[in-house]
């Protein structure tokens, strides 16, 4: 009996510090916010100077972007410059961004849906198509008869 209330009394303990200290911990950390920091700030300043001096942004776009900076903070600092929206897109999706990801942050910059749509559309591939299979030259004329070869022979059956 007395092996049951010390494994009770650990097994409580326990709990009250995984409740203490284990959620302590995640109330600190900021959720869905992306980190930004000195470098960040900068490339931000140097698109918003180059939109203001009407340069192509496209390219400083993509360049931010695969340098590693976060491509939604890219986005919104470039939209909100008041930077050609077209450019920003092409530079985002150029860069690797998947088109899910520049909707949403150009959205949130305050670009209206239909022309972000537009963009994308406008950006994206043919899409998936359905190719008809090759039919093989052998089997395009019926009544041709088709050679079967024998199986290789294996040296292990000598």
């Amino acid at each position: 009996m007395c092996n049951y209330k010390k494994t009770f009394i650990c097994l409580l303990v326990q709990v009250l510090l995984l409740v203490m200290f284990g959620f302590s911990s995640a109330d600190n950390k900021p959720v869905n916010k992306a980190p930004t920091n000195d470098a960040e700030e900068k490339a931000c300043s140097v698109i918003k100077e180059k939109i203001q001096k009407h340069e192509d942004i496209r390219k400083y776009v993509k360049t931010s972007i695969q340098m590693g900076f976060s491509a939604c903070n890219i986005i919104k600092c470039s939209i909100e410059g008041g930077g050609d929206l077209t450019q920003i897109i092409t530079g985002a999706v150029e860069a690797g961004t998947t088109p899910d990801v520049v909707s949403r942050c150009a959205m949130d910059a305050g670009a209206k849906a239909e022309k972000v749509a537009e963009i994308l559309n406008t950006l994206s591939s043919a899409g998936i198509c359905y190719l008809l299979p090759e039919i093989p030259d052998e089997y395009d004329h019926p009544g041709t008869p088709v050679i079967i070869k024998p199986p290789p022979v294996s040296p292990s059956g000598f």
